[in-house]
């Protein structure tokens, strides 16, 4: 009889968690990966990670420290912190795709991998628009993170510091378009023909922009770059990585200029300095 209840149980369960996440995932055009298997047990250095610096609780805490008052404003101040807990926790879930798939390209080397580790390969692959039959070399060009200061920039620049109609009513910090067959539009102005894509929330927005810039032919020459960065063991530049996105707005190289002058704008300057001295 006990046994009869737990299956009862556990089948309840179930059916209530597959109509949670179907109902969370409705309008989320994003990908997902289950990173719960395989895991890791021979990660990389953490010293190639921008992101090593900051990856705890404690210091996300930087938000709240007197150290920051010095922001030219303080709704500059107040975006980057609305972004900064959920952009770390999305270069994190990726790290950690790139940690197992860098640990089964070297088991791979010296011996057949499990049925189970073959299938999360294929689901990354999917995950990352890449044909099943790419090598693991080819799938670790886009399983990697986007550096903050970039992913910061872009925001801002974008959203005009998250006080664009776009950002406000749909969560899309990057202006980043869609396809109304598939996507929640925001129609620029009057015109109907292009669709800004609209979020549920901030983390859907920034996942989306992540995705984007691993996955689109637009964004072949970021992930190149950053592969090389990766290959020499050398951090990851963002003002270089910046040179890289002349396709991904119609402006070209003045958008770069744009990116590269807002990476040096003083409040975030300020705040990557803050972070690296928590």
């Amino acid at each position: 009889m006990k046994m009869k209840k737990k299956l009862v149980k556990n089948l309840v369960f179930g059916l209530l968690f597959t109509f949670f996440v179907s109902a969370c995932g409705r309008g989320f055009h994003t990908f997902y990966v289950d990173t719960d298997a395989p895991t890791s047990s021979n990660p990389l250095e953490a010293d190639l990670l921008d992101i090593s610096k900051i990856d705890s609780e404690e210091r996300l805490a930087f938000c709240e420290k007197a150290g920051l008052n010095g922001f030219s404003s303080l709704k500059n101040k107040e975006f980057i912190c609305s972004l900064l807990p959920s952009a770390i926790r999305l270069n994190q879930r990726v790290y950690k795709q790139r940690l197992q798939t860098q640990t089964l390209l070297e088991k791979s080397q010296n011996s057949s991998l499990s049925s189970a580790e073959t299938e999360w390969l294929a689901r990354l692959k999917t995950s990352y628009k890449l044909n099943e039959d790419a090598t693991l070399t080819e799938l670790l060009i886009s399983v990697d993170v986007v550096p903050l200061s970039l992913l910061m920039a872009q925001a801002a620049l974008e959203s005009g510091w998250g006080t664009s109609r776009f950002a406000v009513e749909g969560k899309n910090f990057f202006g980043i378009r869609g396809s109304a067959k598939t996507d929640q539009c925001q129609w620029a102005g009057e015109n109907k023909n292009i669709c800004v894509k609209k979020y549920n929330s901030k983390i859907e927005g920034l996942a989306d922009y992540i995705q984007f810039l691993n996955t689109t032919n637009s964004s072949k020459a970021f992930r190149q770059r950053r592969a090389q960065f990766r290959k020499a063991g050398a951090a990851l530049d963002s003002l270089k990585l910046a040179e890289t996105l002349n396709q991904y707005s119609e402006q070209g190289s003045e958008y770069i200029r744009k990116i590269s002058l807002m990476m040096k704008n003083d409040d975030l300057n300020l705040a990557f300095s803050q972070l690296s001295n928590l």
